[in-house]
């Protein structure tokens, strides 16, 4: 219903922060499409998230880390990052 009314005011930009962080996997795919579907439409979205299902959908990532932001051009890239954070772990 958030979405509905967000769109309703024809935004330039959507963003959403955590949006698919209490749903299941069912309800996170449907919002995976709808997103493509708005995205396909020519909407900008800009997505928050912890969850790399959602993180790989988009078409530029930025990697957040002691507060600087960090442009990733490509998955290659992101999985490296991933890599190396779950070593320092």
């Amino acid at each position: 219903m958030a979405v509905a009314h967000v769109l309703a005011n024809e935004p330039l930009v959507m963003t959403a922060d955590e949006l698919t962080g209490n749903r299941d996997t069912t309800a996170t795919n449907e919002v995976l499409r709808l997103f493509a579907g708005l995205r396909d439409m020519g909407q900008t979205l800009v997505l928050v998230t912890h969850d790399g299902r959602i993180a790989v959908t988009a078409d530029q990532l930025i990697s957040m880390g002691d507060g600087v932001g960090q442009v990733l051009h490509n998955l290659h890239q992101l999985l490296r990052g991933l890599r190396q954070t779950v070593r320092a772990d």
